[in-house]
């Protein structure tokens, strides 16, 4: 069974595409925050809604930027610290429902599209 795919592997994937386009995952939402995963506290999950603005994919690269080396605290405490290694998955703040991130792509050149896959246990 594969992992999320891990913040440092992310942000370089993301480095190679158009930083104007805005990001979306392959469900059709689109990606807002970074904070500790539900799942494991010690991994990082990105929240996403349907509504409102989607960011760019310069905005998404600087927010996981920012996550590389910053401590974050688990939904039940703790301080976390998290770097390149650590896995990424799709969830909103408490939330744990196993959507892996699995790469991302440039899509159609209109869009930064975000791959996930739900893991099975």
């Amino acid at each position: 069974m594969s992992r999320s795919i891990e913040l440092g592997k992310l942000i370089a994937e993301c480095k190679k595409l158009d930083e104007k386009l805005p990001v979306y995952y392959d469900t059709g939402q689109h990606p807002t925050e970074i904070d500790s995963w539900r799942g494991i506290y010690a991994e990082l999950a990105i929240s996403h809604e349907i509504d409102g603005e989607p960011m760019t994919c310069g905005d998404f690269i600087e927010m996981l930027d920012d996550a590389d080396g910053k401590f974050f605290t688990g939904y039940k405490g703790g301080a976390f610290q998290m770097g390149e290694s650590t896995p990424v998955w799709m969830d909103n703040y408490g939330e744990y429902s196993s959507m892996k991130i699995t790469g991302v792509r440039q899509h159609d050149g209109d869009r930064i599209t975000i791959t996930t896959e739900h893991e099975d246990n």
